[in-house]
């Protein structure tokens, strides 16, 4: 029997819905889920942040195994849940149920079966310990209520921040850069080596830190990046900041934003986010966003506010020891 089935052995359904095993066909129905479950919480009509298309292309994800995919009654996609595993037998998930399906009926034995094979990766990664994160917006009583059923801990708070940019928002706000830095987009491949050990060094402190091996930023980079949409902080020819953003769908999202300790309080952060919200506004990207854990350390929630972002959606984190 293979670990999907494994996941959802035993596990019952309502009348009329199966579990469907995914492949890559499925990809497309699969974010058509997603995105109908965003349109819904936002009213709205847009794409979900996660892309689960590049997801399922990475290599440690195993499609067949990680993601899950609920049918209805006329074989209609009627949910889906995604597993993100990392080397350390950590994972992240999130189960989906279309607004046009039962999600009270459906979230439930969707969430158990990711927790199940979270728990399989675990023992695969040989760890002892391990823990399963995920999410809940703060007006989704039912799903937190599940969560926490479950023995699942709210443990953080993150905010999904946006900012609608304009004419006079640019010309308005532009921080100079601190003597002797400089900024110029991405250029790869000589500039990878640095930038990742730049990222690995400055996100080291951050809640739920996972480091990331060379070659994986590496395929990051070729498979999902934009590199002139990738602004590097340079020193002396080294690199002590960054600003990443991404689109997905027409979205504009703010993927990245760091800036290594021995640089940080000279007002870089800002001048870096200003200087890439100045080049998606010229590009005709007027409406950005980003995600961001409300207890970071570094003041990155009052950093975006000075950046002119609101908070949009709040969201708390949950955690699940495997």
């Amino acid at each position: 029997m293979t670990s999907a089935a494994s996941a959802v052995e035993g596990i019952e359904l309502p009348d009329g819905y199966t579990w469907k095993p995914m492949t890559a066909d499925d990809l497309p129905v699969a974010q058509g889920v997603l995105d109908a479950c965003e349109a819904a919480a936002t009213g709205e009509p847009r794409p979900h942040q996660i892309d689960i298309g590049a997801d399922a292309r990475h290599p440690r994800v195993d499609l067949a195994r990680d993601q899950l995919l609920i049918v209805g009654p006329q074989g209609d996609p009627a949910a889906f849940g995604w597993l993100f595993p990392f080397d350390s037998g950590n994972a992240i998930c999130e189960p989906n149920v279309h607004p046009q399906h039962p999600g009270g009926l459906l979230e439930a034995p969707l969430l158990e079966a990711l927790e199940r094979r979270a728990a399989s990766r675990a023992r695969d990664a040989g760890a002892t310990r391990a823990r399963l994160t995920t999410w809940c917006e703060d007006c989704e009583d039912r799903r937190r209520d599940l969560l926490l059923a479950r023995g699942c801990l709210k443990v953080r708070d993150t905010f999904l921040m946006r900012i609608r940019l304009s004419d006079e928002v640019i010309h308005n706000a532009m921080t100079a850069l601190p003597a002797g830095v400089s900024a110029r987009p991405l250029r790869p491949p000589d500039d990878i080596p640095a930038l990742h050990a730049a990222t690995e060094e400055a996100f080291a402190e951050h809640f739920n830190f996972e480091p990331t091996t060379l070659d994986d930023f590496a395929l990051l980079v070729a498979s999902e990046v934009e590199p002139e949409r990738w602004l590097l902080a340079v020193d002396s020819g080294e690199v002590v900041g960054e600003v990443l953003a991404m689109c997905r769908e027409h979205d504009i999202w703010i993927e990245s934003v760091s800036v290594r300790k021995p640089w940080r309080g000279r007002g870089l952060a800002l001048a870096l986010l200003q200087r890439q919200f100045a080049a998606l506004h010229a590009e005709g990207h007027d409406d950005v966003f980003l995600g961001v854990d409300a207890q970071n350390a570094t003041g990155a929630v009052r950093l975006y506010e000075r950046a002119g972002m609101h908070v949009w959606r709040r969201f708390g984190v949950f955690e699940k020891m495997l």
